[in-house]
């Protein structure tokens, strides 16, 4: 009861202030936005093909991550990310990259009801469907309605994943500005079959059996069941505010209060029931299932500031419950964090966080940040340094390899970054990130935490262009990087990229419209990071070294009208290419598959 009494204390609270994104203007067409941007996009009524449509239960593009086996599965990351340090995170970082955040939660503003469904098919039974609804009530008061079903049999011995994922948004704003709302709630659920991978290697790489139902796998029944549930609201009140025609705006119009109330719950559920004599993977005493749940409640208030200068100062606690079968564990942290987001000369911004957390198990944890430069429309040049200090262990992390929360007295991470964003129409996005993590907290090969003495260090590049040459579009995705430090921590490619081209066409006087293309992505050869379907996560190997590999994919995307649907060839190397193509070991690439799908979209 405790954890409900803090959900009803949130939710009565956000009956007082928060502030969300920036109005929109009186006369406003389609568009959407998200909880975490204060930027517009508009949706294009008359004609909208992807030229990378979606295959993923969320319709994400997930350049950066190898898909392990099956759409919905776990994904290896080609990339950096805090996640990959346990310390940092809590949850099986690989099957909860599928639940959406609030700040990627999407937010319209339509001048007539929206819907859209979305059929595709997946990998032989596979299928894909997803729906969604929006509507202005009146002008300044939208809701979203948005439901996505993933059912898919994978190409070999225990591949299904079945997801689900229900989202609901609403926004609200007052006519003077003087309130705005931003509210959701979003549950997923996972359950996906699990094996150790392929038995033997050289069965599928010499081609011999050309069934994949066929093709045997490590001896395991396992099966993960994964629930996200997360309600939010973010909503701010400007007592002095005034209408955007009102010509008596004075410097205090945008003084205000905001209060954020989030209610985050995950669970996660291993249950294996080996064959025969086979001892069960990492479990005790002969226990074949076991389950694990995380919760958390935060609640946050700041006043702030609009204008040029834009300040905001606040303090937020978080309450986290952390329980097993046989531990049940409660912590709570306080902390004062402060945020400046100003513009000088219209061009020069500075912007700052800074957070420090002053009661609790995390007391001394902190984070900084600082980003200045030049931002306009035909460039901007934003160097940032940040500073984080992070307490590992029970903190948003879990480990369960011998199913009992952990906490071992680690010494803090502490994370050093500098970076430079550069922006300009024909160079396109240039991001340089380099970082030194001292005393990284990782999982070792052998499934231990182990926090290693020698600092973590990377260096990366990230290069985004899109061009036009007459009818035809290219897209160009690169990344070039490099790891050092603890050869245990982490494992990535020096390099992995992306390039594909359409053509637009219409035919039949314009009537039917055409996207005929190609997408080429690759990797360079390195030793890929091993899968734990007993935790869910990833961790370094240094037995086999995979070589590069390129993935082509051929399509043809046609609109007819509001309906819009596409035929693909995908991974079409794989037809003429050596079977030397896999996503980690034991677990090889989906070959060729034939997908096909269909978008209509209703504008009442």
């Amino acid at each position: 009861m405790h954890r409900f009494n803090w959900m009803i204390i949130g939710v009565l609270s956000s009956t007082f202030a928060l502030r969300g994104q920036t109005e929109p203007n009186s006369v406003f067409s389609h568009r959407v936005s998200s909880f975490g941007s204060t930027l517009w996009t508009p949706i294009d009524t008359a004609f909208e093909l992807d030229p990378l449509y979606r295959q993923e239960p969320l319709l994400d593009d997930w350049f950066g991550y190898i898909p392990i086996g099956n759409q919905g599965a776990a994904r290896q990351s080609l990339r950096w990310e805090d996640r990959q340090q346990i310390g940092g995170h809590f949850g099986h970082p690989s099957l909860d990259l599928r639940f959406r955040k609030p700040q990627d939660w999407p937010t319209y503003q339509v001048r007539s009801p929206l819907s859209e469904a979305d059929y595709r098919h997946g990998y032989g039974r596979g299928q894909l469907f997803h729906i969604f609804f929006t509507q202005n009530v009146h002008e300044r008061w939208n809701f979203l309605v948005d439901f996505s079903r993933l059912n898919s049999f994978g190409r070999y011995v225990r591949q299904q994943v079945q997801q689900s994922d229900l989202l609901f948004t609403t926004r609200y704003s007052a006519p003077d500005s003087s309130y705005v709302l931003f509210a959701g709630f979003n549950s997923g659920l996972i359950e996906a079959e699990v094996s150790g991978g392929l038995a033997f290697d050289t069965v599928f790489s010499s081609g011999s059996i050309t069934d994949e139902e066929l093709v045997p796998v490590v001896d395991s029944n396992a099966t993960q069941f994964m629930r996200n549930r997360r309600l939010y609201f973010d909503q701010s009140y400007r007592p002095f505010a005034r209408a955007d025609s009102s010509s008596a705006k004075t410097w205090y119009s945008g003084i205000g209060l905001r209060h954020r109330f989030d209610y985050w719950r995950q669970s996660y559920v291993f249950d294996d029931l080996p064959d025969g004599d086979q001892e069960p993977p990492l479990l005790q005493d002969n226990i074949t299932a076991d389950s694990t749940a995380f919760e958390r409640v935060r609640n946050e208030v700041s006043a702030l500031t609009g204008g040029s200068l834009g300040l905001e100062v606040g303090l937020w606690n978080e309450t986290y419950l952390y329980e097993g079968v046989n531990h049940r564990l409660r912590q709570s942290n306080t902390a004062v964090k402060a945020a400046l987001n100003a513009r000088i000369l219209q061009k020069l911004p500075l912007r700052s966080e800074a957070e420090v957390v002053f009661q609790g198990e995390r007391s001394g944890d902190f984070r900084l940040r600082v980003e200045t430069g030049l931002e306009s429309r035909a460039i901007s040049l934003l160097p940032y340094a940040e500073l984080v200090r992070s307490q590992p262990g029970l903190f948003m992390s879990r480990y369960t390899s011998n199913y009992r929360s952990w906490n071992r007295g680690f010494d803090p991470q502490v994370r050093t970054e500098f970076g430079l964003q550069l922006k300009q129409p024909f160079l396109g996005l240039l991001k340089f990130r380099a970082l030194v993590m001292d005393a990284p907290v990782y999982l070792s090969p052998e499934l231990i935490p182990t926090q290693s003495q020698e600092a973590l260090s990377y260096i990366g590049l990230e290069w985004k262009a899109r061009y036009a040459l007459g009818a035809w579009r290219m897209g160009t995705d690169l990344i070039l990087q490099s790891a050092g430090g603890e050869k245990e921590a982490l494992s990535l490619p020096a390099w992995y990229g992306r390039i594909s081209a359409n053509g637009q066409y219409r035919l039949f006087s314009g009537k039917l419209q055409m996207q005929p293309g190609i997408s080429v992505w690759a990797f360079s050869s390195y030793q890929m990071m091993e899968y734990r379907y007993e935790l869910d996560v990833f961790t370094t190997q240094n037995q086999q070294t995979f070589s590069s590999y390129p993935w082509v994919d051929v399509f043809v995307n046609f609109k007819l009208e509001e309906v819009s649907f596409f035929f693909e060839l995908e991974h079409i190397n794989a037809l003429w290419d050596e079977r030397d193509y896999w996503a980690a070991p034991g677990h090889p690439l989906t070959g060729f598959a034939i997908r096909t799908g269909i978008r209509w979209r209703f504008f009442n």
